[in-house]
């Protein structure tokens, strides 16, 4: 099932990321133990295009990961100058 966003609180980043990444980010803010096939499904991409995504995410400082790439976690970030939380 594709999610939609309906976050008000990213409209600010909307020069910075692409729809498809403000869907990853608000997938992984309410799943964050969501793995990159899960991110994919939710998006509708493929797996490759989602770590695009979320390397594109956390070099922008906007998500970051937490733990091993196994039990770890996402975590969904404000970046300088937005908080998206």
């Amino acid at each position: 099932e594709q999610i939609t966003d309906n976050n008000e609180q990213l409209n600010g980043l909307d020069e910075q990321i692409t729809e498809r990444q403000r869907i990853v980010l608000c997938f992984v803010e309410k799943n964050p133990r969501a793995t990159y096939d899960d991110m994919a499904r939710a998006a509708g991409v493929s797996s490759a295009t989602v770590r695009r995504d979320a390397e594109i995410l956390t070099g922008r400082g906007l998500l970051k990961r937490v733990g091993s790439r196994k039990a770890g976690r996402w975590e969904v970030r404000g970046g300088k100058n937005h908080d998206i939380r």
